[in-house]
């Protein structure tokens, strides 16, 4: 099973943590109760900050993605659980 990561923070609470301690929150439950096995995030090519977020939630980069909305090619990340590493595409 694998799942979709996605953050969105009012700018007013940008670079106080929110986003970091969440996702860290969510990833941890994805893990340990829902028994998936990998989650897929992505990000605006011009946003820095999801870039850096997803660093630091060890997510590795995989491949650029079209996403419709933006017109634009999205990096893509992916996220293994340890205990379910096997290679960079989910395991469905």
């Amino acid at each position: 099973m694998w799942a979709e990561l996605g953050v969105h923070v009012a700018s007013r609470y940008w670079r106080q943590g929110y986003a970091l301690e969440a996702a860290s929150s969510v990833i941890e439950h994805a893990f340990t109760v829902r028994g998936v096995r990998t989650i897929f995030a992505g990000h605006n090519p011009e946003n820095v900050a999801s870039r850096r977020l997803l660093e630091r939630l060890c997510f590795v980069y995989t491949h650029d993605e079209f996403y419709a909305p933006t017109g634009l090619k999205h990096p893509s990340y992916l996220l293994a659980h340890p205990a379910h590493e096997s290679g960079p595409y989910p395991n469905t």
